[in-house]
């Protein structure tokens, strides 16, 4: 990997060069459509984008990488695998974690429990850092310092990461160097590049079955919490054997990560400010968009302490009209369906947030919806099913963000839409993924989409 960077380095330096040319170009007009010039500079165009971003990834792992996976010095990590049947802004609540120790590139996993062994308890009894001022005042009153499984409430993973480790020192007086989210479908991606893992009584787990098996079927078939904690570590320790056993490829394991990465389901944070500067700019680091434009984050988080997650489908629509001024007058739709059917455990349907609800036998969810737009953009009014609703707002690194909760009946589909004029119609809307069961259905009009770490300056 070290080996890599000055060759990478000098691939993109030369790519871009290429790009720049080909931008300046002329396309020689009628002569050229005819002749294939347009196109061709069209394509080297494209082409030469896509590579760039490869290029770019190579350069920045090439970068920070060896020490990263302890070339001068041990490296411990925090290994997170979130559950977002219960979800959170970066995927779900915490379901099990591990401490992932790397020597020299040699990596090692201890120590792997489920939520019911966190350091310090669900809920600590200090706060284990202090919020800054603008974070604390959209997510004080939720105990992101004090409760782990509201670590993740914020999208903005260096946030999260720096939680995390601070709740990990705070229960356990151990420093790492940073932590690493996961969630099940991102283990399912990695079993199908390698092999299914096999648990200690002879059941095989496979990437078909896992998802299914850990956000769903275990709470059937293990109905209390500490055996189900010993099931999620067991799990835990089959996949990262069935990954580590060398039966996988390379090339698919690789690319498995990244497919991830880019949904949003694999986040990795450093404690080492010059690596996270770096992790900061690509999907892999998660962080908050810092450039301007369009932008959109559509976020669900559970409020009830459910497990109904699993069962939550959602289809966001995202139209702009461009105006003469060059703003854009912005429709967005977001519809939520409850698709939970009958007979749930009753701890996959608890309502904790609501005093004698009588064990919730309708399945009924209970959502905190969050809407986040581009830097500058304007809230100009909301319909809920068709009726006119007010929404809380507020803002987050700069981010404009309207919420609202919003209970979700079985079988029920609701439809929040809202207005927004953004100061800038394109070139492209920025869109931030949140880690689903079901990924959402995205449909966007009158705009191309582009990754919102596109826009990030790289150092």
């Amino acid at each position: 990997m070290a080996a890599a960077r000055v060759p990478a380095e000098r691939a993109a330096a030369a790519l871009s060069a290429l790009s720049a040319a080909a931008e300046r170009t002329e396309t020689c007009g009628w002569p050229g459509r005819v002749s294939g010039v347009e196109d061709a500079r069209a394509e080297v165009i494209d082409r030469g984008r896509t590579l760039s971003g490869a290029l770019d990834s190579v350069a920045l792992a090439a970068r920070i990488g060896p020490d990263m996976l302890g070339a001068s010095e041990r490296r411990r990590y925090l290994l997170i695998v979130q559950n977002p049947a219960e979800s959170r802004a970066t995927g779900g609540i915490i379901g099990g974690f591990g401490l992932l120790t790397a020597d020299r590139g040699r990596l090692s996993l201890d120590g792997i429990s489920g939520n019911g062994s966190l350091p310090g308890g669900p809920t600590q009894q200090t706060p284990a850092t202090v919020l800054p001022g603008p974070f604390a005042a959209r997510y004080a009153s939720f105990w992101p310092d004090r409760v782990w499984a509201n670590a993740n409430l914020t999208p903005d993973y260096p946030t999260v990461g720096k939680l995390y480790s601070h709740l990990y020192r705070t229960g356990t007086g151990i420093d790492v160097d940073g932590t690493i989210s996961v969630d099940p479908t991102t283990l399912s991606y990695l079993l199908a590049a390698s092999r299914p893992a096999v648990l200690p009584d002879g059941q095989v787990v496979t990437s078909a079955n896992l998802v299914d098996l850990v956000e769903s079927k275990v709470y059937a078939r293990i109905p209390t919490v500490p055996a189900r904690d010993r099931f999620f570590a067991q799990v835990g320790q089959a996949v990262y054997a069935a990954v580590e056993s060398g039966s996988g490829d390379t090339t698919k394991l690789l690319t498995a990560m990244s497919k991830a990465a880019k949904e949003g389901r694999l986040n990795l944070s450093s404690n080492h400010s010059d690596e996270q500067d770096v992790l900061s700019t690509t999907a892999l680091g998660g962080a908050l968009p810092t450039g301007s434009g369009p932008y959109l984050a559509v976020v669900t988080q559970n409020a009830t302490a459910s497990k109904l997650d699993y069962w939550l489908r959602r289809r966001t629509s995202y139209r702009v009209q461009r105006l003469p001024n060059g703003a854009g007058a912005v429709t967005i739709a977001v519809q939520l369906t409850n698709m939970a059917p009958d007979g749930l455990p009753e701890y996959v349907r608890k309502r904790e947030d609501v005093r004698n609800f009588g064990g919730n036998p309708q399945a009924q969810n209970n959502l905190w919806l969050s809407v986040y737009t581009g830097r500058g953009s304007l809230f100009a009014g909301a319909h809920l099913d068709g009726q006119p609703l007010g929404l809380t707002s507020g803002s987050e690194d700069g981010l404009p963000i309207v919420s609202t909760y919003l209970t979700v009946d079985r079988g029920q589909t609701r439809t929040l839409e809202l207005k927004v004029l953004e100061p800038q119609a394109g070139p492209a809307l920025a869109v931030r993924p949140q880690p689903l069961p079901v990924p959402e259905r995205l449909d966007v009009e009158g705009v191309p989409v582009t990754s919102p770490w596109s826009r990030r300056v790289k150092n």
